[in-house]
């Protein structure tokens, strides 16, 4: 398709609306990135037994938990999407809770994290994947796609 006369970076099919530009290609590695931490850090308390443990407590507790693991999984599925979209706003929050998250482990590290477990290695995978994917977010190739999308947001677009 070619790209539209707009200079947007869309593509235009005849006779169609233009279709949105696609993410830089920094962008969309970021995304896969996280994506794999989500996998990872869903599965983990599977593999680990942690879920299971929990659902053999009170059945009050149980289902708290799953709600609480529900909640985090899809909430973290619609940063993901935000951050795909280019939501300025969530690439800084999550600039800013990645490494608050690296201080808390380290000044307060609970028990199974220097332990040879599945819990500690889904962790640590994960959570330099979304290190990597943040820091992928800020580079050169991806910050006009976050500014493209706060000047729209800004203008009402």
């Amino acid at each position: 398709m070619p790209p539209d006369s707009s200079g947007s970076g869309a593509t235009q099919s005849p006779g169609l609306k233009p279709t949105a530009p696609e993410p830089p290609k920094a962008v969309r590695r970021a995304v896969i990135l996280l994506w794999i931490a989500l996998a990872i850090g869903a599965v983990t308390p599977l593999l680990s037994g942690s879920l299971l443990r929990l659902m053999q407590a009170s059945s009050a507790s149980a289902l708290f938990g799953i709600v609480v693991y529900a909640a985090a999984v899809c909430l973290s599925a619609a940063f993901i999407v935000a951050i795909w979209r280019g939501r300025n706003w969530v690439r800084l929050l999550a600039a800013i809770l990645v490494p608050i998250g690296f201080v808390s482990y380290i000044a307060w590290p609970p028990p199974w994290l220097f332990s040879a477990s599945w819990r500690s290695a889904g962790f640590v995978i994960s959570y330099l994947l979304q290190a990597s994917a943040v820091w992928l977010t800020f580079v050169r190739d991806a910050r006009p796609w976050y500014q493209r999308h706060r000047k729209e947001s800004a203008a009402g677009l």
